[in-house]
């Protein structure tokens, strides 16, 4: 018998089902997950009832059920991510970098969403508003989400020359330009831009990325550009890392978050 509670053990099916649109049958499930076969049936059958799962008579298979599909689609991701990251950009600007602007962004197809900004007391002025969308290959936060995806997922997204615009002047201007930035930033650790999206101004930024590594939002810090050296450069890259690190903790548990994304690194 397993000693796994119960809580867990429906929500590793409901999980395992989320994997698997398909359907699965209840042998299969419960080998893979290590639960007895007749405590699978059994909490299979209680979610059925319930509306969770789904049984598929002709084949002998389960998928998730509509109830946990409205519970999905009640679930306001930037809603969320908003939620999570504003103590943390409060707290960066208030009690780390006071002539900061911090922002939090979503990456929307070749652009990038500013769905949070906190402005330091000795902040400088910038364009960088809540609501407002800017090409995503020249800001900060933009580069640190597409540095998550691979070479073919960012040709996909830049698939045109004209894609690579221009707000003054510098950054990318083609496929290979650009994936000489995400290379840097993989290699940095953070992501950079100088004077690309406003004159005078350069941030830094970091994605929160879920268990599989894939790139939900970015945090980034924006200063007067002649005020970020190298050294502060480093400090704030870093802030935006922990920060970006502790929202995907509490976005989806450190523990699953932890030991997924340690297993993929060791594959």
């Amino acid at each position: 018998m397993s000693s796994m509670p119960t809580a867990t053990q429906i929500l590793r099916i409901l999980r395992y089902l989320a994997g698997h649109p398909a359907g699965a049958r209840a042998s299969v499930m419960a080998a893979e997950l290590g639960l007895p076969r007749s405590t699978t049936y059994r909490l299979l059958g209680i979610m059925s009832e319930e509306g969770f799962v789904l049984h598929h008579p002709d084949d002998q298979t389960y998928g998730l059920g509509a109830g946990a599909f409205e519970i999905a689609n009640s679930y306001g991701c930037d809603a969320t991510l908003e939620r999570l990251g504003e103590p943390l950009l409060t707290r960066m600007v208030e009690q780390q970098f006071p002539k900061a602007i911090g922002q939090l962004s979503v990456l929307r197809s070749r652009e990038t969403l500013h769905l949070l900004r906190k402005s330091g007391v000795q902040a400088p002025v910038s364009i960088t508003n809540t609501g407002v969308r800017l090409p995503a290959h020249l800001t900060a936060t933009g580069r640190a989400m597409l540095s998550c995806h691979t070479q073919e997922q960012v040709r996909a997204l830049f698939d045109d020359q004209r894609c690579f615009v221009l707000r003054t002047g510098t950054g990318p201007t083609n496929l290979r330009e650009l994936h000489e930035v995400l290379r840097n930033v993989r290699a940095l650790g953070y992501a950079r831009e100088t004077n690309e999206i406003a004159a005078g101004l350069a941030s830094v930024a970091a994605a929160v990325v879920d268990p599989t590594g894939y790139p939900l939002a970015a945090i980034g810090l924006t200063f007067r550009a002649e005020e970020l050296d190298s050294d502060l450069r480093d400090r704030a890259g870093h802030a935006c890392r922990q920060a970006a690190l502790e929202v995907a903790y509490r976005l989806h548990g450190a523990r699953r978050y932890t030991t997924v994304r340690n297993s993929r690194a060791a594959s």
